[in-house]
């Protein structure tokens, strides 16, 4: 598994071995010292010589896959309560955060209307380049938006305390 760098730590590639009917035989590998390899396929080259210095190579591969998936930051995953709107376009909510060990996450969320009025578990998505996946229900309150209804005022008909007709019987 890699880490931040893109590298894993620690791997030993092993060492090839080699027979001569002449003779010993020494092997050397180009392999990191380290023991660290980036995310992906890596080639190590063995090589073994004779005691006369022929020479003989071969070739293994050590290959880094990424399998954890990403982890959302618990301080972006508290309740959140947004104001709809009429239209029902998407409410605009802050998005929870994600991160991965070895390469960026990606999070997507499904988006909210603003019609739809009460508490919701949105459901949201961490997905890393090598698709590993996440997932996570973000609680989400839409509150309804205030809408003003203007009423034309009373008309005054000049005759004092009726309210059917003005306001000056209030």
């Amino acid at each position: 598994e890699c880490d931040a760098h893109l590298t894993a730590h620690g791997i030993d590639a092993g060492l090839a071995t080699a027979v001569d009917a002449c003779g010993p035989t020494t092997v050397t590998s180009d392999a990191p010292i380290t023991g660290t390899y980036p995310l992906g396929a890596t080639t190590v080259t063995h090589t073994a010589v004779d005691a006369v210095g022929n020479p003989a190579t071969c070739a293994s591969a050590v290959t880094v896959i990424d399998t954890t998936p990403p982890v959302f930051d618990p301080a972006t995953l508290g309740p959140q309560v947004v104001l709809g709107n009429c239209d029902g376009a998407p409410v605009a909510v802050t998005w929870p955060t994600a991160t991965d060990l070895c390469q960026a996450a990606v999070v997507s969320c499904a988006p909210l209307a603003g019609t739809s009025v009460g508490t919701h578990i949105v459901p949201c998505t961490a997905t890393d380049p090598s698709g590993n996946v996440a997932t996570v229900g973000l609680p989400v309150t839409v509150v309804a938006p205030l809408r003003l209804a203007f009423v034309a005022p009373l008309a005054d008909d000049n005759l004092a305390d009726d309210p059917a007709t003005d306001s000056d019987a209030l």
